[in-house]
């Protein structure tokens, strides 16, 4: 690297030498000064590409050390993250096993209780079968005295040793009741953290609902007006006739069903027919605007009257505009121009009583 960068160095100088010496020589016609020239630019030459060199090496460093800097707060901000998870990760372990723990403790202790419960009523048959027992014998009175006080002392044994028992139960009762606290309040979390998690779940499900209803409501508006404008169609025939018949031009034949089709439609529909075949998507997303609605159930509207008309419809959503697409068959009857364009037929004004039902809907 370092005698690649010596070499154009030097390149750079003899260069700058044998033009300074040329052109010198043709100057002032004298060799010695003209190789004094040379070698000054020469020199020249060589320091200004080291001085520059230099500069760019150090403005190369001190990127190279910024660099370095963001690459080291990055990977601080890293290990940061990594230790978050970390902690979480080993708090929610240490919760599930404090609940396991805290479960198979209180298995231990319900158990414990069950054994007690079964001592206390051995030790209750005993003390009934030994009081049976002394009413049963008939024994001389000291022998009988005697037995007594062992009997007594026996039963005195027996109530410390029940007390004792007792005393262990109840402390056993309490650390079963902290523990059924304990895990009562670990059950509400979790229940707690359940409930937000459906609350969220439910919430989606009625915004999915809503959508559904919305959109079933338009298509129900939309076929109520297409409904609307099949009414119509009788009176717009004869009042739309009068207007066609003004145009004195040589039309096609199939044109005469297109006559019929643009009767149905009403004066702001016949703009929106117009501006998709005109391709002029900003008047369409305007008249969009203004009905509050949205460019596609305007041309939905447009095919559901073509599908009337012709059992078929005539454009397909476009794929990266609003201007929808033109079947292919319908495309040489709208678009192949003659005397008249088809969409020139569209500013024929549409029958009045349509025009005064559309704008009462509006």
């Amino acid at each position: 690297m370092q005698s690649t960068r010596f070499t154009t160095w030097v390149s750079f100088s003899l260069v700058a030498f044998g033009i300074s010496v040329v052109l010198t020589w043709l100057v002032v016609q004298n060799f010695t000064s003209a190789l004094f020239a040379g070698i000054v630019t020469a020199t020249t030459t060589y320091i200004g590409i080291g001085v520059n060199n230099k500069q760019r090496i150090k403005e190369e460093r001190t990127l190279r050390h910024s660099l370095r800097s963001q690459i080291q707060q990055l990977e601080y901000e890293e290990d940061q993250l990594y230790h978050s998870l970390y902690e979480s990760t080993s708090t929610k372990e240490q919760l599930e096993a404090s609940i396991l723990a805290l479960q198979g403790e209180c298995h231990q202790l319900l158990q414990r209780i069950s054994e007690l419960h079964a001592q206390r009523n051995l030790l209750c048959q005993d003390i009934a079968l030994i009081q049976k027992q002394q009413q049963q014998k008939e024994i001389p009175l000291q022998q009988a005295q005697q037995q007594v006080q062992l009997l007594e002392r026996k039963q005195m044994q027996i109530k410390h040793s029940l007390e004792l028992k007792t005393t262990q139960m109840q402390q056993t009762e309490m650390k079963l009741n902290a523990v059924m606290q304990e895990l009562e309040r670990v059950q509400f979390e979790l229940f707690e953290k359940i409930k937000q998690e459906e609350g969220i779940a439910k919430n989606a499900e009625i915004l999915i609902r809503e959508k559904e209803l919305l959109e079933k409501q338009v298509r129900e508006l939309q076929n109520r007006i297409n409904s609307e404008d099949n009414l119509q169609s009788s009176s717009e025939n004869s009042s739309t006739l009068s207007n066609t018949q003004k145009i004195a031009v040589d039309l096609p034949q199939e044109w005469e069903e297109w006559f019929e089709f643009i009767e149905y439609l009403s004066e702001e529909e016949r703009i929106v027919f117009r501006a998709i075949l005109e391709q002029d998507e900003v008047s369409l997303k305007n008249i969009a605007d203004r009905k509050t609605t949205m460019p596609e159930v305007l041309i939905e509207a447009l095919n559901n009257n073509a599908l009337q008309t012709f059992g078929d419809t005539i454009f397909s959503g476009g794929e990266s505009s609003a201007i929808p697409e033109v079947h292919q068959e319908y495309l040489n009857v709208l678009s192949k121009p003659l005397k008249l364009e088809f969409k020139d037929f569209l500013a024929l004004p549409a029958s009045e009583d349509r025009s005064q039902r559309l704008s009462e809907d509006s």
